[in-house]
């Protein structure tokens, strides 16, 4: 049984004081790296691809659909970690080989790709655009087990070309760039909202139990799996629990949305702020998961198809920039070594779900209002699929392939 203690701990905590930043105020600029631009006649796309796939000889190129102009950018490898602007023109992609990681920023107006940072092959990029599309915060750092080991705060100017290192000393990852122009940054242990001009500490929060945090959209709740001891009446002992929880930025009290028993897990937030996706336990006995949606506004939950009408299980679902679709992983097995991996799309509006064309066990990125990037992790094709073309009617909303490639791709971006 779910019988959760009180939630101090959690409580926020303003301050004039913190941790935000322990040293003093100094900028420190770094180097970066800028390849002289190439914009080719109207492309439709540009599509960042490993020149091999053999691990130890990749590098890294954009190359423009229709056009034998290309772009090298440097070391190439997995994807790690990609944000996209507002504007979406810019584009970060981190990309991680066996000697080292490489952050890249990528401008398709100007036709401008910096290295903006590179470091040792395990280190983790997180970051997010300020709402102008001109800056890019981010973070780096080792991990060192379950905590964040070494790393830093820093900023990159897309107009100046200059990354600058900011004096936030207790600071490792950018969670998100809020409404007033201020940084949710973490830690290991604390969240704080902090002045991007000095680091300074606004606001902090304990979060020494919270995983998986995640900021809306429009910068006024996160959204956390609360791991934590309960006591269970029955068994007469704590038992472990991950409640997943919203709260809110400026203060006030958690709300639970869904229990230890659902083990919700993979939250993904609606462009506008106002719904919450996120896979759940279907509680039928199998162990399948089932997509569930909560709305801020009825403060309830629902699902996105009854796990009754289906037999796979579903999870990490992602809405597109424009709200009107969500796209999940579906995974169905016959027998003990069989399995299936699809990816599966709805709509706004419909009552029935489609498989994505293309080849199956593939992993997937939202690059437009309705374009979906999706590659087979196999390393045999790539594709980009318009998800509007038919939408709204079970017989032709199969989703349109627009474009297709091999498995050494790794992003895509539309060029408007």
């Amino acid at each position: 049984m779910n019988c959760l203690k009180p939630f101090a701990l959690l409580s926020l905590l303003f301050l004039v004081f913190g941790c935000g930043s322990s040293s003093p105020v100094v900028v420190v600029e770094e180097e970066v790296v800028a390849i002289e631009p190439i914009i080719p006649p109207s492309p439709k796309w540009s599509v960042f691809e490993n020149s091999d796939n053999r691990a130890q000889e990749q590098s890294l190129k954009i190359v423009f659909p229709g056009s034998e102009k290309e772009i090298d950018l440097g070391p190439g490898g997995s994807r790690t970690f990609f944000s996209v602007s507002d504007d979406g023109q810019k584009t970060a992609l981190a990309i991680s080989n066996s000697t080292a990681s490489h952050l890249y920023v990528y401008d398709a107006t100007s036709g401008i790709v910096s290295t903006v940072h590179t470091g040792a092959s395990s280190l983790v990029f997180t970051g997010d655009w300020d709402s102008n599309s001109t800056h890019f915060y981010f973070g780096e750092y080792l991990p060192e087990g379950k905590r964040m080991g070494a790393g830093a705060i820093h900023s990159f100017s897309v107009e100046t070309q200059v990354t600058q290192k900011l004096p936030c000393s207790a600071s490792r990852s950018v969670l998100a760039v809020l409404p007033g122009g201020t940084l949710a940054v973490r830690n290991s242990d604390s969240i704080y909202e902090i002045a991007v001009s000095d680091c300074a500490t606004l606001q902090t929060m304990d979060a020494r139990k919270m995983y998986h945090v995640s900021v809306s959209p429009n910068g006024n709740k996160l959204a956390y799996i609360l791991r934590d001891l309960v006591y269970d009446r029955v068994k007469k002992a704590y038992e472990p629990d991950s409640t997943l929880y919203l709260q809110p930025l400026s203060g006030g009290d958690p709300v639970k949305v869904v229990g230890d028993k659902y083990q919700p897990r993979n939250m993904s937030w609606s462009p506008d702020g106002t719904e919450l996706a996120f896979d759940v336990d279907a509680q039928d006995g199998t162990g399948k998961r089932a997509i569930s949606i909560y709305s801020l506004a009825s403060a309830g939950s629902s699902y996105l198809e009854a796990p009754a009408s289906f037999a796979d299980s579903r999870s990490r679902p992602v809405f597109s920039p424009n709200g009107r679709h969500i796209v999940f992983t579906a995974t169905s097995s016959s027998g003990s070594s069989s399995v299936q991996r699809d990816l599966m799309w709805t709509s706004t509006g419909e009552s029935f779900t489609h498989v994505v064309p293309g080849e199956p066990a593939m992993d997937f990125a939202w690059i437009g209002e309705d374009q979906l990037f999706v590659w087979s992790r196999n390393g045999k094709a790539s594709h980009i699929i318009d998800v509007a073309d038919g939408a709204g009617t079970a017989a032709s909303g199969a989703g349109n392939i627009v474009w297709s490639g091999t498995g050494q791709a790794v992003f895509a971006l539309p060029i408007r």
